[in-house]
């Protein structure tokens, strides 16, 4: 799971940092979606102890945020940019 999430958010920085907004907010959504998938799963006690999945549950927690963050950021400024386009 957390290398999925990794792995999908890395790519969406990459894309933003060169500026393809658009392939980065799709990658963000993909990321965004897939800890929600994961913030959901039920964990059996017999994998985890409660520490690691509150631990875990904390970490997906705290990318959800950055990552909403960033792709409502970034559709901000999509639509500023077609807005501006438009005129």
């Amino acid at each position: 799971m957390f290398v999925i999430v990794q792995d999908a958010l890395e790519r969406a920085y990459k894309q933003d940092v060169s500026g393809h907004t658009a392939e980065a907010s799709k990658l963000y959504r993909l990321g965004i979606d897939t800890i929600y998938e994961g913030l959901g799963l039920q964990v059996p006690s017999a994998w985890l102890t409660g520490s690691n999945v509150n631990k875990w549950r904390s970490n997906l927690n705290n990318w959800l945020q950055l990552a909403n963050d960033r792709y409502h950021t970034l559709g901000l400024l999509h639509e500023r940019a077609g807005s501006t386009v438009s005129c």
